[in-house]
């Protein structure tokens, strides 16, 4: 099986810090920012392992969203990396200066997690989701169609890892789709963790044996870069 020399972990939605920036009725809007928040995923993917490079984004994806493409189609939707509306709610108190602190923000972490990419990086990019999108699947892999697509044995190793520690509803692609790329070549997929095998969704605590899916991420981890040596 392939070895990667390094692996940098995206942590993108992990965070609530300003999430409450320009919304309208933004004291309403909080089990909204409770759903869609990867809650724990900065803990979760975190690794001693010297060839892991973590990368934690400081706020929230209803601040502004790192994950979302240039000219993304969601921009129709008002969500694009600048979320203007969601569900009911309206971000109508952004000034010309807030958006263009906004895109500079945007700018500044890609720009940053392209730096840290060398050759043969893997980049995982972190996520998790809620139950009742896909309360069949345990852990959703996602890649994209494209030569950022890593070898089938890499994908089947990460879906072994996850099963051998309990956690064998996999899915490809679904409840989600593709993984983040940056400009420098390299591999990417998307591991998202079902919110329900390792938190309570509606206290956020952590459930006991969440450091099962902690063991099974620091397992993929050190095996795809071999701690170092590429055997």
């Amino acid at each position: 099986m392939r070895r990667y020399s390094k692996i940098l972990a995206h942590i993108p939605h992990s965070s609530i810090q300003n999430y409450s920036y320009g919304w309208i009725s933004c004291a309403y809007m909080f089990e909204d920012v409770k759903y869609k928040t990867d809650w724990h995923t900065d803990v979760l993917f975190r690794s001693h392992n010297p060839n892991v490079d973590v990368m934690i984004f400081p706020y929230s994806r209803f601040y502004v969203d790192v994950e979302r493409l240039e000219n993304d189609p969601l921009e129709a939707e008002g969500q694009g990396k600048i979320y203007k509306r969601y569900n009911d709610f309206r971000r109508d108190l952004l000034t010309e200066e807030d958006i263009k602190m906004l895109n500079g923000i945007y700018s500044d972490w890609r720009s940053k997690c392209n730096e840290r990419i060398v050759d043969n990086t893997l980049v995982i990019d972190c996520h998790s989701f809620s139950n009742d999108l896909a309360p069949d699947v345990d852990v959703c892999i996602g890649y994209n169609d494209d030569e950022s697509k890593p070898d089938d044995e890499v994908i089947d190793f990460i879906a072994d890892e996850f099963s051998s520690l309990g956690y064998g509803r996999i899915a490809f692609n679904k409840p989600y789709s593709n993984s983040i790329t940056f400009s420098h070549p390299h591999h990417s997929v998307m591991i998202e963790l079902n919110k329900s095998i390792y938190m309570d969704e509606e206290t956020l605590i952590m459930k006991p044996y969440c450091y099962r899916v902690a063991s099974a991420i620091n397992g993929i981890y050190d095996r795809l870069t071999g701690l170092g040596t590429l055997y």
